[in-house]
């Protein structure tokens, strides 16, 4: 599914290069080894070589991504992930999305039923529609507990930071084992 998703982006990005896409890899950096093993069973996973999954030690993190400092263990390197940035992506698909002059952005509404090919808003006002994809993100309400009555929902929170430039260049993407959890 992740290398599925990866296609995807891929091109989202040749379409809509607003998007900021980059090809740029990943190392997941760890600290102890409890995280180690985890990594290593990653690596070790039956589908790994498809997903270009290798352990570096510190030195072979350092060399592949040389504004990497301080004290870890070792990284999770994967080739073939790709960034895109998160504050500008929304925007680039919206704005190549209303030139099609076939999608029209509505805020703030939220969308409170889905009919047989209809959409019904928080205003009332309904749009006919062939398809229907609802993206709800973090929301644990409406209209999720309206049309899954009964289930139990999450509501989940993804932590960003965005930081002032770095002083030296990141050659990949970088976690830390938190995204292990």
């Amino acid at each position: 599914m992740a290398l599925r998703a990866r296609e995807l982006w891929e091109q989202v990005g040749r379409d809509i290069p607003a998007t900021g896409f980059r090809a740029n890899g990943s190392i997941t950096l760890v600290a102890d080894e409890t995280e180690l093993n985890v990594i290593e069973a990653a690596a070790a996973s039956a589908d790994a070589a498809e997903r270009g999954l290798s352990v570096l030690g510190a030195d072979e993190v350092r060399f592949m991504n040389p504004g990497l400092h301080g004290e870890f263990l070792a990284g999770l390197c994967c080739p073939f992930d790709a960034a895109v940035e998160p504050r500008l992506v929304l925007g680039a698909i919206r704005d190549w999305l209303s030139a099609s002059g076939r999608y029209e952005f509505l805020a703030p509404r939220e969308v409170v039923d889905v009919a047989d090919h209809e959409v019904i808003d928080s205003t009332g006002a309904r749009y006919a529609a062939d398809l229907v994809v609802l993206c709800v993100g973090a929301v644990s309400g409406a209209p999720l507990g309206v049309v899954m009555p009964g289930d139990k929902l999450q509501r989940v929170r993804l932590q960003m930071a965005e930081t002032w430039p770095l002083s030296r260049g990141l050659t990949t993407s970088v976690a830390d084992g938190n995204s292990l959890r």
